[in-house]
């Protein structure tokens, strides 16, 4: 059994590292390392042979014993036999019989054998199908859930700490914020100051595994289902998810009830339209697995457009700009701000330019709010926003008109 969970363990380092090349194929050949990379593949099929090799042939010695025994005493029993038969102590019938017996049992231990050889390999199979089937993703089960009613958005985060299982420093550092109903919220700050962290806290990605309390509209979010909170909410991811499908179908993960209207508004609002009619497409347009056949941008718009697809009182957008260029980024703007009016806008951003019109903006820093304020206000009063400011507007003038208007 150990040798098995050996080689399992091997086997998927073999697909993990056949994963890491298909998906990496272009950075691989673009920096030559074409030979290095089959090298290393190799090595792990070799240690895979080796292992399998090495447990088989323990398996494989047991069934020609059993069968080297099993004849053994076929063997016994026709030596046996006669001289018994001479004493009339059996007769041929009754000799054939136990031949026949004899030869019954040795199939039957073949059959164990053989059962005894997969046995090990499915103990080990079944083992890691048992890890995945209980793994429980929503641990939150309060015992009264609270819904919210008429919802209006507003999120108020009450003496905030989460830090990942195992990590010596801790991610966010007594978080104590409110977001206005109604009005646009953005997040800035350096990379790995935890904004897409705190972002991904009001919906419960990561259950309760935090400190404090987060409320959304007076209601602690600990006190409710997920599926409920996550009505509430409609989300922009960092990374653009894309499914095979089509663009339709793709926003309609988003809402299952939106009309062609609905589709129409939303990729308008996300400038979708714009690259669809440029292929001569419509939302019927065909995209292939991860969005192999669009762009950065265009997978991002994609992201967009779904999260606008849906009606709810909240959204939020996890740096969901940075792939655009700055027209785009301030047609998107202009949209939202005529489309999304009275709407809760929570966004996380790089650029100063995407939310200095925000009427709040927060300033994060090693997990902990520095500042909080306008644009103007934080110019003014902290200096890590200012230094974030002036290092973007100076690397280009055409970046410092786009920031200016």
């Amino acid at each position: 059994m150990p040798k098995f969970m050996e080689l399992q363990q091997k086997t998927d380092r073999v697909g993990t590292l056949m994963n890491e090349k298909l998906t990496g194929a272009r950075s691989i050949r673009a920096f030559g390392r074409q030979e290095y990379e089959i090298e290393k593949l190799t090595d792990a099929d070799r240690q895979v042979r080796d292992k399998a090799i090495e447990a088989n042939r323990m398996m494989n010695l047991v069934n020609p014993l059993v069968q080297v025994l099993m004849n053994l005493v076929v063997v016994v029993i026709l030596l046996l036999g006669p001289v018994q038969m001479k004493s009339g102590l059996i007769s041929i019938s009754g000799l054939i019989v136990y031949i026949q017996y004899s030869i019954q049992l040795a199939a039957g231990f073949s059959t164990v054998m053989t059962i005894l050889n997969v046995l090990p390999r499915c103990e080990v199979s079944a083992q890691r199908i048992r890890e995945v089937l209980d793994y429980d993703s929503e641990d939150i089960s309060p015992a009264e859930p609270r819904t919210v009613e008429s919802p209006k958005g507003e999120i108020r985060f009450e003496d905030v700490h989460f830090g990942f299982s195992g990590a010596y420093d801790l991610l966010l550092d007594e978080i104590n914020l409110t977001i206005p109903a109604g009005k646009t919220t953005a997040i800035v700050g350096a990379t790995g100051s935890g904004k897409s962290t705190l972002l991904k806290l009001i919906p419960m990605f990561y259950g309760t595994q935090f400190y404090g309390s987060i409320f959304i509209d007076g209601v602690d979010t600990k006190e409710m289902m997920p599926h409920e909170l996550r009505k509430l909410i409609s989300y922009a991811p960092q990374k653009a998810a894309v499914f095979s499908g089509t663009v339709e179908s793709n926003l309609k993960m988003a809402n299952p009830d939106a009309a062609p209207e609905d589709i129409k508004r939303a990729c308008d609002m996300a400038m979708v339209t714009e690259f669809l009619e440029s292929k001569n497409a419509g939302p019927e347009f065909e995209l292939i697995q991860g969005g192999g056949n669009l762009s950065g941008g265009q997978r991002q718009r994609i992201s967009l457009a779904r999260a606008f697809v849906k009606d709810a009182p909240i959204y939020l957008l996890d740096d969901t700009f940075s792939a655009l260029d700055f027209k785009t980024d301030a047609a998107v703007r202009a949209a939202m701000r005529r489309e999304l009016a009275g709407k809760t806008i929570v966004v996380v951003a790089q650029r100063i330019s995407t939310i200095m019109n925000a009427d709040k903006i927060v300033v994060l820093d090693n997990g902990r709010i520095i500042a909080t304020g306008t644009h103007k206000e934080l110019l003014e009063s902290c200096g890590v926003y200012r230094e974030i400011y002036e290092t973007q507007v100076s690397q280009s003038g055409e970046e410092k008109r786009e920031a200016e208007s």
